[in-house]
């Protein structure tokens, strides 16, 4: 355990994979989101990823254990924020696939390449507008999954895969309900945290 590398006020999340990540719990913490969105993330072998306003860089570090991905970058545009996730990279030890930069995602827009994909978690209630967006921009949508907080419950995300300059088909995938019950969480979920 590298104590050196977190700072007085924050603390240590362990992620039940053998990997942790700092967070200051006066600041901005990581939610279920985006352990949603990187266990609907699919990186494939060779492939590099770009997670942009990356903010604890949780993401690109459950990336890099869950994928076969050769390279992920996190972007940050908040200077401690970048530093935060930089040294949750290095108390992983994931320094050769793992890198922190700080910057603006306006300037990293253009980055996908043709057919390269896209994937992002957002509030259903904005569906209409994401998918026109998304077209608008040429991200053809190809894979959506609604999340429920429950299963008699409205859903309350929504992932969606786009392909930069894909054709018009997209996949719907079957419902993921986070609860059973009040504080008990679904096999799904449990799976996704690995706590089963």
């Amino acid at each position: 355990m590298r104590s050196d590398l977190v700072y007085c006020g924050e603390r240590v999340d362990d992620l039940q994979n053998g990997l942790f990540v700092i967070q200051d719990p006066k600041k901005f913490c990581f939610g279920m989101d985006a352990v949603l969105l990187s266990g609907f993330a699919r990186v494939k072998k060779g492939e590099v990823a770009l997670d942009m306003g990356t903010g604890t860089g949780i993401i690109p570090i459950l990336l890099s254990d869950r994928t076969d991905g050769e390279h992920f970058t996190g972007l940050e545009i908040q200077h401690e924020c970048a530093e935060m996730a930089d040294r949750s990279v290095r108390y992983n030890g994931l320094e050769d696939r793992v890198r922190i930069v700080e910057g603006d995602i306006k300037e990293a827009a253009g980055i996908l390449k043709d057919r390269g994909r896209f994937f992002l978690v957002h509030r259903p209630f904005r569906l209409v507008e994401l998918m026109a967006t998304l077209t608008k921009y040429k991200l053809e949508p190809k894979r959506m999954q609604l999340v429920f907080p429950f299963i008699d419950k409205e859903p309350n995300m929504v992932l969606i895969e786009a392909c930069k300059g894909g054709n018009s088909r997209i996949q719907i995938e079957r419902p993921l309900v986070v609860y059973e019950r009040p504080g008990v969480y679904t096999k799904d979920i449990l799976e996704l945290y690995r706590m089963v």
